[in-house]
């Protein structure tokens, strides 16, 4: 694969080549007539059926980073991603290059496609405020709540919860309105609300007021065909707890760490599996350490459990945990990951979006106000980048990824 400025000046390319017989790919770079790099990677290409090349183009670091997938295979960075001038980013020309010397026996090969795609993890996105004026009327705009919960079900988007007693509201994204639902039969704060089979699941929340809210001792769950609460299965005694996080899996419910007291003391590494259609409640393995106020994300057959807090141990709002963590609900086992999040801090939001966990926004004792932070944790790489900042930090909210 060829990728240039349209001359033979300034072009990057990446080719299969003999490798002396042994078969391998190389990867090079030229700038002004001059080569700034040039490797061949011993790659075994010769006993694959099918091989795809990528030219992976970083215009946030001025970086090129060459990568192949063998049979349909994972795809595979070779060596590291080379720093490159603002020349080759010119590109005007992509197409297939061959070149032969000294060649002895030919042999037959075939090319599929060439195909030049945007890689969503090169973009740091941008948020965007929704003011009052891109309603309808200002009237429309939802009650103002926090430590509430943002979920989605059909076509809708349900804000329920938040300290005091709040009614749900209902947004349509086909019109920019938002309607008045029902009235929970008491408050509930300090929960991820997830959908199941088209009923919105309360498990794992608060009730009362700051510094000792009390655990809500069954689940909750609203109805938006019907417009009513309706109160579901007590959660075993020994396993209450609140601001935990919260999944939905293969008709299964998992609830995640937490605290049972408040702000104040008792955070779990406790994780349960709940069964609605059976109301069984099952114990599973402790997370490696406990913590607080957090949301937990669901990908690939694996919860991941990021920032953060452990609420009293030092203070209300420390310490925040650094480590990431993810249990295999195959295995049923937990790992540690590697790579600590970038900005530790308890109260964020997390959502999934493609292979990506993001966090965003929360709070921590090193700032007064909320953070507006915004990384994402790369669940293939394990590692972590940073994207686009909140316009306003907040935190103890949902997101929805739609």
């Amino acid at each position: 694969i060829f990728a240039g400025d349209g001359s033979q000046s300034n072009y990057a390319k990446i080719t299969c080549v003999a490798n002396s017989g042994a078969g391998g790919i190389e990867f090079l770079i030229e700038e002004n007539d001059i080569i700034v790099f040039q490797e061949i990677y011993d790659i075994p290409i010769l006993t694959a059926n099918l091989v795809e090349l990528f030219l992976i183009f970083n215009p946030n670091e001025n970086s090129l980073q060459a990568a192949y997938a063998l049979d349909n295979g994972e795809r595979i960075n070779i060596g590291t991603a080379q720093t490159v001038s603002a020349n080759l980013f010119n590109i005007l020309g992509v197409g297939l290059i061959a070149t032969s010397q000294n060649s002895g026996m030919p042999f037959a090969a075939t090319w599929a496609d060439i195909a030049v795609q945007l890689d969503p993890l090169a973009v740091t996105g941008t948020w965007e405020d929704m003011p009052c004026n891109a309603f309808p009327t200002c009237s429309s705009e939802p009650t103002h709540r926090h430590e509430n919960a943002y979920v989605q079900a059909g076509d809708k988007f349900y804000l329920m919860g938040g300290r005091g007693l709040k009614s749900v509201q209902i947004y349509n994204p086909q019109d920019n309105t938002w309607t008045n639902g029902a009235t929970p039969p008491l408050e509930l704060h300090h929960f991820q609300a997830v959908e199941w089979n088209g009923l919105l699941y309360v498990i794992g929340a608060f009730t009362g007021d700051f510094p000792h809210e009390t655990p809500v001792s069954h689940i909750y769950i609203y109805d938006p065909v019907s417009d009513i609460w309706i109160q579901g299965a007590e959660i075993p005694a020994a396993r209450q707890r609140g601001s935990a996080g919260v999944v939905v899996y293969n008709d299964k419910i998992y609830v995640v760490n937490g605290i049972v007291d408040g702000h104040s003391s008792d955070w779990v590494n406790w994780l349960d599996e709940y069964d609605p259609l059976t109301n069984i409640w099952t114990t599973l393995p402790n997370s490696p350490q406990a913590r607080d106020h957090f949301q937990a994300a669901l990908h690939d057959g694996k919860i991941y459990v990021a920032a953060g807090r452990r609420s009293g141990q030092n203070t209300t709002f420390s310490p925040t945990i650094a480590e990431i963590e993810m249990y295999d609900l195959q295995t049923q086992t937990w790992t540690t990951l590697a790579n600590d999040i970038p900005t530790q801090r308890a109260g964020a939001s997390v959502a999934v979006l493609g292979d990506e966990i993001l966090v965003m926004g929360g709070e921590s004792e090193t700032q007064l106000a909320a953070h507006n932070e915004t990384e994402a944790f790369n669940t293939l790489t394990q590692t972590w980048r940073t994207l686009d900042t909140l316009r306003t930090g907040r935190h103890g909210t949902q997101v929805i990824t739609n």
